[in-house]
């Protein structure tokens, strides 16, 4: 469904009114993750309600959704404001989710079933497929979603939020927000691709060393500013190296 879709629907019924909810959420996200909402910029929800023709109280579903994704903050009579990822914040973010994924990638080699690795192909395809229509939000929203598909093979399953919130934070700083002059033209046939070669021959240390590989490509690409802020953060940490 695309976000920026309007459904006419009957909000008495539970289903729809949930359908409504979501298309909201997705709605406010992708201009989030886009740059269209800058940070501190406040979510008025009869405004939202009144553009997207649903009630103020589907509005706060999905801003309460929002906000335990970190995207939006309460701030009392200030109401609902857009919140801020610092550049320091996504750096270590950066680091924790390279760390999660490549280990989940290194234990996901090994349990890894055919029925899953065709799911993986198929998001993969869905990818592809966003790609060619320039369709940059539905394209984040399936990069993570086929990440942490990895991931959960790992069985990790306690961790899987900090993962998500991990990549969606990182996201804010890639998607919709590389400068010009950057190669915007990301290729996950190419690079995902090899991460499933390595899944499919069970391999995990190949595995493991094309996840990172990726993620540092990815912010090489689409955000040098983060990719070095998070090198600067590694090399400033006072704890490195120790348990």
């Amino acid at each position: 469904m695309s976000s920026e879709t309007i459904i006419s629907i009957n909000e008495d019924s539970g289903s729809s009114k949930l359908r409504k909810s979501n298309t909201v959420y997705h709605s406010v996200k992708r201009s989030i993750l886009l740059r269209e909402r800058q940070s501190g910029e406040a979510l008025l929800e009869q405004g939202i309600a009144k553009s997207l023709g649903c009630s103020q109280g589907t509005v706060r579903e999905a801003l309460l959704r929002l906000q335990d994704d970190g995207l939006v903050a309460r701030r009392g009579y200030r109401g609902t404001v857009v919140s801020e990822t610092t550049l320091q914040e996504a750096a270590y973010l950066s680091q924790i989710r390279i760390r999660l994924e490549s280990q989940g990638a290194h234990l996901a080699a090994k349990l890894a079933t055919p029925a899953d690795l065709e799911h993986i192909d198929g998001l993969l395809d869905q990818m592809d497929n966003a790609q060619v229509i320039g369709d940059s939000y539905e394209l984040s929203e399936l990069d993570r979603e086929l990440h942490l598909a990895i991931f959960r093979l790992s069985g990790l399953k306690v961790l899987e939020p900090v993962l998500t919130r991990s990549a969606l934070h990182m996201h804010r700083y890639t998607f919709g927000n590389a400068p010009p002059a950057v190669d915007r033209t990301p290729v996950p046939s190419v690079e995902h691709r090899v991460i499933l070669d390595f899944l499919r021959q069970r391999d995990g240390k190949g595995a493991a060393k094309a996840v990172r590989s990726h993620i540092e490509q990815v912010l090489e690409r689409w955000s040098p500013t983060l990719c070095q802020a998070m090198h600067d953060s590694l090399e400033g940490d006072p704890f490195a190296g120790e348990v």
